[in-house]
């Protein structure tokens, strides 16, 4: 992932994480943080990247924020995004943050 990418940035009153694109629409990443019983979940939805932009690693900058944030806060994860899905996936270190619906 280059590293000359923008930085994310996080709007905890719009649950969102993002990425401004001056002059386009921001790439994002929509979340729902929910309490569930004595745990806080991140409910990670959507992620979008406008089209002239795609392939250029921004969702994953985006989507690792949010894992890394989450992680900080002591937060689980729901991957309800495809794409969040896949990348926790393929991303070992953040297994442990994914949210064990058997404990609902």
């Amino acid at each position: 992932m280059p590293d000359s990418l923008p930085p994310v940035q996080h709007d905890p009153q719009s649950e969102q994480f993002f990425i401004n694109l001056e002059g386009q629409q921001n790439a994002k990443l929509d979340y729902a943080r929910k309490v569930e019983g004595e745990r806080t979940v991140l409910d990670l939805k959507a992620t979008f990247v406008p089209p002239g932009r795609r392939n250029q690693g921004l969702a994953t900058k985006i989507v690792l924020n949010a894992f890394r944030e989450a992680e900080a806060q002591g937060y689980k994860i729901r991957p309800s995004c495809p794409f969040t899905e896949a990348l926790l996936q393929r991303k070992p270190a953040f297994q442990h943050l994914r949210v064990d619906e058997k404990a609902s």
